[in-house]
């Protein structure tokens, strides 16, 4: 009888270290995932914003051949090229939004960054957002519409609220949460 239930015993603590390699697997397989998707998202943002900067610069060039021409057929066809190209940059500023809303998904990051830092504003969880991407202080501020030193001041504020070094990097923090 004694045998029996020690056999038992070591068959329970066979199955319950099963279990844990298992998990242990599956765990290590979902970061894999999570670290894939996160480089995916990167490599998207970073296309979208090489994107958008060439858009900005080829307006920049039509607007000044547009002030030199007198055509007002060829104004006409400028003027609809920069309406496209204007277009596009409002889509693909609306696909970063995008993004980042998928990124909000992760809600144990959010769970994390909200319980860990209650005291931090929705803009500066949005900045964060951003941030956890790999987007730069100039992508953000082009994304909000607002200047690269607002998004500086704004990491700022976020860098005092999570008691942030000056020799520690905010981007690498907030990857590590």
């Amino acid at each position: 009888m004694l045998y029996r239930q020690v056999m038992l015993v070591k068959i329970r603590r066979k199955a319950l270290v099963s279990e844990n390699a298992l998990f242990s697997l599956k765990e290590k397989q979902l970061k894999n995932q999570i670290k894939s998707r996160e480089e995916e998202l990167t490599n998207l943002a970073i296309d979208i914003d090489d994107k958008n900067s060439f858009f900005k610069n080829l307006k920049t060039h039509i607007k000044k051949i547009k002030k030199n021409t007198s055509n007002p057929l060829i104004n006409e066809e400028l003027q609809s090229i920069l309406f496209n190209a204007n277009d596009f940059i409002k889509r693909t500023q609306y696909k970063t939004q995008m993004l980042l809303e998928v990124d909000k998904t992760n809600k144990e990051f959010y769970y994390k960054l909200k319980f860990k830092h209650p005291e931090l504003t929705e803009k500066e969880i949005k900045i964060i957002s951003y941030l956890r991407i790999n987007m730069s202080s100039r992508q953000i501020a082009d994304i909000l519409n607002i200047t690269e030193l607002s998004i500086n001041n704004l990491r700022l504020r976020i860098r005092k609220k999570l008691g942030l070094k000056k020799r520690e990097n905010l981007v690498n923090f907030v990857k590590r949460l």
